[in-house]
C-alpha cells in the first residue's frame, strides 16, 4: 500500500510539472522510480527559484558550449532547447538563428561534414531553417556512424573484446531494474515483518483492558 501511495504521488508530481524542470533527475533506466516523491519536491524547490543574473550568464554560457564531435546531434539539440526554455522564462527571446551559426560552425570545424554543408549552402535561404539543418546533420551522423562500424567490422578492430554501445544500454538497463527489484522486495519484507509484530501484540493484548492504558509500541528491527 505505502508503495502504491508514493508511485501515484510521484506521478501526479511529475504531470504537473514541464519536463525541463525534473530532467536532471530522470534516470535513463528507470526514469524516476528511484526517487521519493519528497525528493523530487526537494528538487524542483531547489531548481523552481527566479532566474538571477549569473543563471542566465550560465545558461547562455552552457548554450554556446562547441559540440564535442562525440555527442550526438540529436542530443545537443535537445538539451539546447532545454536550455532555451529555461531562459525564455526568464524573458530572453529564443535565439534560433544564434544557435544555427554556431552549430555550423561546430560541425564545419569537425571536418566531417564537408560535403554534406556544401549542399546546404547551396540551399534557397528560404530552406535554411534550423529545423532543417538538425535533420540534416543528424542523418549525416547517422551516415558517419554506420561508415565507421562497417569499417571497424571488416577490419576486425576491437571486435573481440567489445560489445555495441546498444548491448551495453540494455546491460545496464537490466543491472539497473535488478537493483530497483532487489530494493523493493527488501521493503516489502520490511513492512510484512512490522505487520507480523503488530498482529502478535494485538493478539496479546489481555481483555477488558481500560480504554485508557497505555501500550509500547513495536519497534522496527530496522
Amino acid at each position: 500500500m505505502q508503495l502504491g501511495a508514493s508511485s501515484w504521488a510521484r506521478k501526479a508530481i511529475i504531470e504537473a510539472v514541464d519536463d525541463e524542470w525534473v530532467s536532471e533527475i530522470r534516470n535513463e533506466h528507470v526514469g524516476f522510480n528511484h526517487l521519493m516523491p519528497l525528493d523530487i519536491i526537494a528538487h524542483l524547490e531547489t531548481v523552481g527559484g527566479t532566474l538571477d543574473f549569473r543563471d542566465v550568464t550560465d545558461l547562455q554560457a552552457e548554450l554556446l558550449t562547441p559540440w564535442d564531435q562525440v555527442e550526438a546531434p540529436t542530443t545537443l539539440f535537445e538539451r539546447q532547447d532545454k536550455i532555451e526554455k529555461q531562459l525564455i522564462k526568464a524573458g530572453i527571446p529564443a535565439q534560433t538563428q544564434l544557435r544555427l551559426m554556431t552549430a555550423r560552425t561546430w560541425f564545419e570545424q569537425s571536418g566531417e561534414f564537408d560535403l554534406a554543408l556544401e549542399r546546404w549552402d547551396a540551399l534557397p535561404a528560404a530552406q535554411k531553417t534550423f529545423t532543417s539543418f538538425r535533420v540534416m546533420i543528424q542523418k549525416e551522423f547517422a551516415k558517419h556512424n554506420k561508415r565507421d562500424k562497417q569499417t571497424a567490422k571488416g577490419t576486425g578492430r576491437g571486435l573481440a573484446n567489445s560489445i555495441t554501445a546498444a548491448e551495453e544500454a540494455e546491460f545496464q538497463a537490466m543491472a539497473m531494474a535488478e537493483f530497483v527489484n532487489a530494493v523493493t522486495a527488501q521493503t516489502n519484507a520490511q513492512m510484512e515483518k512490522m505487520m507480523e509484530m503488530f498482529k502478535e501484540a494485538m493478539s496479546a493484548k489481555p481483555t477488558g483492558v481500560s480504554p485508557n492504558t497505555t501500550f509500547t509500541h513495536p519497534k522496527c528491527p530496522h
